[in-house]
Order: structure tokens, then C-alpha cells, then sequence
């Protein structure tokens, strides 16, 4: 309405960083390695639009009808270009820097030797501490981000880590036929303790080109920096109608309702417990086949409560409804959740305010925790070809995924849900050509989200049914300077180039717009990528 200028966005990503790594051999049979990796990342983003507040002001009844102050929707092209520009000049505007330092030291090496082979070992321990600012605003005079202070969040890890390799029974050829693999990690967060997740598997060969395995373990991912930030952002919000209603908790006539949105306090790990079961096949050197049939079930995963009237059953804590709620209902149900800062309760008065002489009905806390819950079962498979010739080389490369079951909680008190009945895909393949040619490299893959069915046809114009699958092609390229150039040595130039047809995902129209977009994948489309390594 305004013209180009009036909403666009804009994002900057940049990285950088080092990384080193010592070795030293203690004898034949032992060596420690001393990694060392330090990276800085900063991104920012802003996104400008109307101020709602100065049109909302500029368009009501009250404002002075003159051309400076009233803003004409019928024809903007006779509104005063004072006042355009002091409606346009506004922003949702953040900027996050992201610092990490991580060092480790493993030591490796032969422990004893029994009948039927060498018992490794390998103990290590590592350091990482990881500090992150952000700072965002919204509705903010463009460009004045800058006056706003930075948010800070720091984190230190330490761990401890071992594997023991024990062969069990030798085959004919002396090789061990049956080996028990033991490994655990133990790790201490500075910001939410300690967590030890161990892991056993066994492999067994009977023969050369045949082998057969499984394992068992439990994982853990933990809340980023930029999660744990979110709690101490979170904002109370003020919406003049009723978000969520169902049979027994009508709409009311100028009802409102006040949400809490950011993230809980105190999150925790999004943990898994793994079994998997797959053999591989190399019938010569240059031809290989794997597949593996994996059980994972991924609990505490990080998730916001749902969107829409199941919120009354799956997230009963999480919401209150009254016909009209009284302040002390609103504060005793917020002051169960908080601390809150200073600010944020100064935003929990004005939301109060806000009301007015209309209803507060709802009271909603939206912020993200450790509530969901995945269980997938599934089948990966990879299929190598490689071949050495005079001129280099050349290999090809098949893997995929196909996943029987993927079922989910969005809380532990909700029901189970099938995903794959219209919401997942259940095939993902990749394939890749790639050839070699003295120090140069060439390699394109192609990557594949298969299409599936919608659970139920959708209510849009037109009616949607599935969802088509989705693919691109990557291309990359490396260049080794030869071994012989000097102090060129070990220095490499590379191109990614991502999406190289620039293709858009799968349009969804779902019942409502904010249901719909892009669905089965996502791409910054084409997206070039020039990388310089040297080694020292």
C-alpha cells in the first residue's frame, strides 16, 4: 500500500573462528591428541513494517483531520510524506554473538592382548565454555537497536569420556570374529548440572565380507544459550479477543486474554534411549551395503503447548479460563510461574490495564519447555561404489531412510499421535557423483523428501489433499594445492553451491493463514559458499 520500502526484511550472518590439532605418539601402541577450536558468530536480523500503534492513531476518528497528522487509507498518495516516513520508520529488529571455545585431550591406545585380540582403550576429557548476548526489540525506530544493551548468557562444560574395546572370540583367520564395545560420557553443565549416558554394542564377523551388529545407549541434547536467554526475554502480552474456546468455554462478548510467551526457566536436557540392530555387506574393497534398523524414543524435547482448544486437555497448568477473571486470579496465576523481572511484571500491570472494563477470560502461559515426546522406528541404508584410475577416481554413493513409525506426545498427559498418517514423510534418499582428478575434486548430490498424504483434505480454496515431495542438487568443488608448493602446502580452496535450481519447498494452504506456508523442507535457496583451509 505504501510501497516497496515500507516492510522488508533483512538477515546477516557472520562466522569465523580456528581450530588446531596436536599429536604425539608414546611408543607403538599409544597417542595422545590435543584438539583446539575457537569460533565467533554474529547474526542479525530486521524486519520493517508499519508502527500499529502511530496508525492506529493516525486513522482514529480523533485524530486532527489535517493532511500531517490523519493518514487517508482510501488514497495514500495524498497522505502527508511527513508522516508516511514516521509510520514506515519502525523495525522488529535483534542481534545475537555467539563465542565458543572448546578444547580436548584423548588418549588412545593398545591396554592388553588376549587370545583373541588387542583390548583398546580410549579416555579423554574435554572443556568448552560458550557465551552468548542477543538483543532484540520490537516496533523500535530503525536503527536504534544499537542503544539497546546486550542480554548475556555464559555456559561451561566439563567432561569426561572413555570406549574399551574387547574382543571376545577369534575367527579362523585370527581377525576377532565377536568384539563387546563399552563407552560413557559424563558431563557437567555449569547451568543445569550433570547428566552420564552410557552406551554398549556388539559386532560380529563371521566371515570377512560380512558383519552384523547392535547397540544400545541413551543421548542427550542440551538447551542452547540462546534457549535459556528466552526465559529471561519472555513478555507478557495483551490480546483483545478469546485465543482458545471449545464446547464448555465459550467466546465471550469483549473478552480478552493475557499470555506469557519466552521460554520456562531451568530447561532441561531433550534426552534419548537408542537400540539398533543392522549388518553391512562388502563383497570387494570398492562396493559396500549397510542398513540399520533403528528404535529411538526422544523424551523432554523442547516444544511450545498447543496452538489451539486441545491446549484445555494436553496443557491443563498452562491455561486458565474464567468468564471474567478477577487481578488477583491473574497475578496468582502468573506468580506460580514466575520470578519475573522488573520489567516483566511491569508488563503483566500493563496487560491488566490494557483491559480495561472488558473481561480478561484467558490466561495463558506459551513458553517453550521440556514437554514433548518421539518415538521413531525406521530403516537407514547406504550403497559405496569407488574406483581408483590413472586420472584419479571416481565413486557413487545411494543412502536413504524409511520411517515405519513416528509417533508423539505433545505433552506426557496428551494423546499419541501418528505422524505418519499426513504429517511426515516417510522416505528421505540421497545420492551422489563425485570424481577426482589429480588435486582437483567435483562432486553433485541430490537430495529427496518424499511426498505424503494429509491426514485430512483441507477446508482452502483450492481443497489440498498431500503434500508433493521435494529435491535439489548441490554441487561441490575442491582444489588441493600440491604437496610440493611450499609454504602452499596443505592449502585447499572450495564452492558449495546449495540448491542449484533454486527450488521452493511444497506450498501447504492449510485451513487458516497462519496454518499455511512452506511444508516438506526448507532452503535459503541457491546459496554459494567459498571456503580457503590451510594446515600448519
Amino acid at each position: 500500500m505504501l510501497g516497496p520500502g515500507a516492510a522488508h526484511s533483512d538477515v546477516r550472518i557472520k562466522e569465523y573462528g580456528t581450530n588446531a590439532e596436536l599429536k604425539h605418539q608414546f611408543g607403538d601402541n599409544w597417542q595422545a591428541r590435543a584438539l583446539v577450536n575457537w569460533s565467533e558468530t554474529s547474526s542479525s536480523y530486521s524486519l520493517t513494517r508499519l508502527n500499529t500503534a502511530r496508525l492506529n492513531a493516525a486513522s482514529a476518528p480523533s485524530a486532527a483531520a489535517t493532511t500531517a497528522t490523519a493518514f487517508n487509507p482510501i488514497d495514500v498518495t495524498k497522505n502527508n510524506a511527513a508522516l508516511v516516513a514516521d509510520l514506515t520508520d519502525n523495525e522488529l529488529a535483534g542481534e545475537t554473538k555467539n563465542s565458543l571455545v572448546n578444547l580436548r585431550l584423548i588418549l588412545e591406545g593398545k591396554l592388553l592382548t588376549l587370545p583373541a585380540g588387542d583390548v583398546r582403550l580410549a579416555v579423554g576429557g574435554e572443556y568448552m565454555d560458550d557465551s552468548l548476548s542477543l538483543r532484540q526489540d520490537a516496533d523500535i525506530r530503525i536503527g536504534t537497536l544499537s542503544n539497546r544493551p546486550f542480554t548475556l548468557y555464559s555456559r561451561k562444560v566439563s567432561s569426561l569420556f572413555g570406549e574399551l574395546q574387547i574382543p571376545v572370540i577369534a575367527g579362523s583367520d585370527g581377525r576377532p570374529m565377536l568384539t563387546v564395545a563399552a563407552s560413557g560420557r559424563y558431563d557437567h553443565y555449569s547451568d543445569f548440572g550433570n547428566t552420564t549416558n552410557p552406551k554398549i554394542g556388539l559386532t560380529f564377523k563371521p566371515v570377512s565380507w560380512f558383519t552384523l551388529r547392535g547397540n544400545w545407549g541413551t543421548s542427550f541434547t542440551a538447551p542452547t544459550g540462546l534457549d535459556q536467554l528466552k526465559s529471561a526475554n519472555s513478555t507478557f502480552s495483551f490480546f483483545p479477543f478469546v485465543p482458545f474456546t471449545d464446547a464448555t468455554r465459550p467466546n465471550v462478548t469483549g473478552g480478552t486474554a493475557i499470555a506469557l510467551q519466552g521460554s520456562q526457566a531451568n530447561l532441561q536436557p531433550q534426552t534419548a534411549t537408542t537400540w539398533s540392530v543392522g549388518f553391512d555387506i562388502q563383497p570387494m574393497s570398492s562396493l559396500k551395503f549397510s542398513a540399520n534398523y533403528y528404535d529411538v524414543n526422544f523424551k523432554d524435547i523442547l516444544s511450545t503447548p498447543t496452538p489451539n482448544a486441545g491446549i484445555f486437555t494436553t496443557f491443563p497448568n498452562n491455561i486458565q479460563y474464567g468468564s471474567s477473571l478477577t487481578v488477583a486470579q491473574v497475578n496468582s496465576f502468573f506468580a506460580n510461574k514466575g520470578p519475573y523481572t522488573p520489567s516483566q511484571q511491569a508488563q503483566l500491570a500493563a496487560a491488566i490495564a490494557q483491559a480495561g472494563t472488558n473481561p480478561i477470560v484467558e490466561l495463558v502461559d506459551f513458553r517453550t519447555g521440556n514437554f514433548g515426546i518421539l518415538r521413531v522406528k525406521g530403516l537407514d541404508f547406504n550403497l559405496t561404489y569407488n574406483r581408483v584410475t590413472d586420472f584419479g577416481g571416481f565413486d557413487f554413493t545411494l543412502s536413504g531412510n524409511h520411517q515405519f513409525s513416528r509417533k508423539t506426545q505433545v505433552s506426557p498427559s496428551a494423546p499419541v499421535a501418528d505422524d505418519n498418517a499426513g504429517q511426515f514423510p516417510k522416505w528421505f534418499l540421497q545420492a551422489g557423483a563425485g570424481v577426482n582428478v589429480g588435486g582437483l575434486r567435483a562432486q553433485a548430490s541430490w537430495n529427496y523428501n518424499g511426498g505424503y498424504k494429509l491426514a485430512a483434505p483441507t477446508t482452502s480454496v483450492p481443497v489440498q489433499t498431500k503434500i508433493g515431495s521435494f529435491s535439489t542438487v548441490n554441487l561441490f568443488f575442491q582444489y588441493k594445492v600440491p604437496a610440493d608448493s611450499g609454504i602452499l602446502k596443505d592449502l585447499s580452496f572450495t564452492l558449495n553451491v546449495d540448491n542449484v535450481f533454486d527450488q521452493a519447498p511444497p506450498i501447504f494452504l492449510g485451513n487458516t493463514t497462519a496454518d499455511s506456508g512452506y511444508a516438506n523442507g526448507f532452503t535459503l535457496g541457491r546459496l554459494f559458499n567459498f571456503g580457503v583451509s590451510k594446515k600448519f
